[in-house]
């Protein structure tokens, strides 16, 4: 972080017994500065309870819902917000967008039928609370998850699909982080370009048999592979190890902290 000096960031990880992360390419950032670093995928605490598709496309007279909520992504969605735009006008009142509290975004997105989700009082606008992220997620159809190839965005973990997965979305997603896990056109949907974008939204829009399948396996994969009860034993692994070597980690953290003070002098 910017406001923060070398020496502060440093002392996060210097300062610390172990670190805990959730992708390997974090975990190569912080090595250089704590050798003790385990690497846990996140996972949801439970499954969503099922989507009833047919009765909401009842209730919504068969609108489709597209869903965007992240922070800091003003940059990634540059390139997309015009195709969504186009989107918009093509199909009109059979698309609804729900914007999770970017108002850059929900500003740039022209269409009468778009909801902007969030309170101004709280955290400036710019923050919900997770509760409201997870009852706006199972209302959509389609959440979009973009980020651009970066060093800072490399770092990233899949959470986003694993959660908009589990409440039964379809993403249409950059291959950056997300390519790891999502099969294309199985489990979600990967554009590398605003045209393969276009091509794929208009699929999932157009085609509910399609998407419903997508939606489907991407869920039975987070019940089968991401749910915490089924990978908490190699967190409590870790904690004990670090609990069994404790006056070891005592010894190496003083050391760092006395490398780290002669070279600040």
């Amino acid at each position: 972080w910017p406001e923060k000096s070398e020496v502060s960031f440093h002392m996060d990880f210097i300062g610390s017994h172990a670190v805990q992360v959730s992708t390997p390419a974090l975990a190569d950032v912080i090595r250089p500065y704590n050798p003790h670093v385990f690497v846990f995928e996140n996972q949801l605490k439970e499954l969503p309870a099922p989507r009833d598709y047919a009765a909401e496309e009842q209730a919504r007279n068969g609108r489709v819902t597209i869903f965007f909520g992240a922070l800091n992504r003003e940059e990634d969605y540059a390139d997309i917000l015009p195709v969504l735009n186009e989107a918009a006008k093509r199909y009109g009142d059979q698309l609804q967008f729900r914007v999770l509290a970017d108002s850059q975004f929900y500003r740039g997105l022209v269409s009468e039928h778009k909801e902007y989700i969030a309170d101004p009082k709280l955290y400036d606008g710019r923050y919900v609370p997770y509760p409201v992220y997870q009852r706006v997620l199972h209302t959509a159809d389609i959440s979009l998850l973009p980020l651009h190839d970066t060093a800072f965005n490399r770092t990233k973990s899949d959470l986003k699909f694993i959660e908009s997965a589990g409440h039964g979305a379809v993403v249409l997603a950059s291959p950056t982080v997300y390519e790891r896990t999502v099969v294309d056109g199985c489990t979600g949907c990967i554009y590398h370009t605003p045209e393969e974008f276009a091509e794929k939204l208009q699929h999932l829009i157009e085609d509910k048999v399609y998407r419903h399948a997508i939606a489907a396996a991407a869920r039975q994969y987070v019940k089968e592979h991401r749910l915490l009860s089924q990978h908490y034993l190699e967190r409590v692994t870790a904690y004990r190890w670090l609990i069994d070597h404790h006056e070891e980690l005592d010894r190496e953290l003083g050391e760092r902290l006395e490398r780290l003070e002669k070279s600040e002098h």
